[in-house]
């Protein structure tokens, strides 16, 4: 367990790391350290409750899915330097521990990168700026949880979904970033199913 909570540590502080060090001179507030901080907390309490036995490839996966929580949902920004990270963890996690699942996996890794980035496209086609469109990072990041929940993908982005709504109705933001709830959603298929 411990280490488990080392890696969500570390994916909480390198993701401060990384909006500091695409906006030098930033100074966070009291608001953005507690999200980091729950982000993090979130991580620990979900994992106390799981059955899966804390490994290297499992504690880079949670890790790194922390990061992206923090950085999309502080900024509604993925930066391709913590998804690519992800993408090759969760294929050494799903190498390593389901390898019967490794090629639907890939499969899926497929469809949901095809679906954000067909997204991505329309998207930019239909209103021709890029300030509100899902970027290469979140293309990556449903690549990501494609190849982590296969065949439980219905789940979670149902789950995904479900948090994205209702985050954005509690907040009154007509557009909340989709990627903190997809990543939260890979994070309780991993440690549940």
């Amino acid at each position: 367990m411990l280490m488990i909570f080392l890696f969500l540590l570390a994916g909480g502080l390198l993701g401060l790391y990384t909006i500091r060090w695409y906006e030098p001179g930033i100074q966070f507030s009291y608001r953005e350290l507690t999200i980091a901080a729950t982000c993090v907390i979130g991580g620990e309490v979900l994992y106390c409750g799981s059955p899966i036995p804390a490994s290297m490839p499992l504690g880079m996966v949670m890790g790194l899915l922390c990061s992206c929580t923090v950085t999309d949902a502080l900024r509604s920004w993925l930066p391709l330097p913590l998804t690519l990270p992800l993408l090759a963890a969760s294929a050494w996690y799903v190498r390593v521990y389901q390898p019967w699942l490794l090629i639907p996996g890939l499969i899926w890794a497929v469809i949901w990168s095809v679906f954000y980035g067909v997204r991505y496209l329309l998207y930019r086609y239909k209103n021709g700026n890029e300030d509100e469109c899902p970027g290469s990072g979140d293309i990556l990041l449903a690549g990501a949880a494609g190849l982590c929940c296969h065949v439980f993908s219905g789940l979670v982005l149902t789950l995904a979904i479900t948090g994205h709504q209702l985050w954005g109705t509690l907040r009154h933001h007509h557009i909340a970033p989709f990627g903190p709830w997809l990543a939260v959603s890979v994070a309780v298929q991993l440690l549940y199913f």
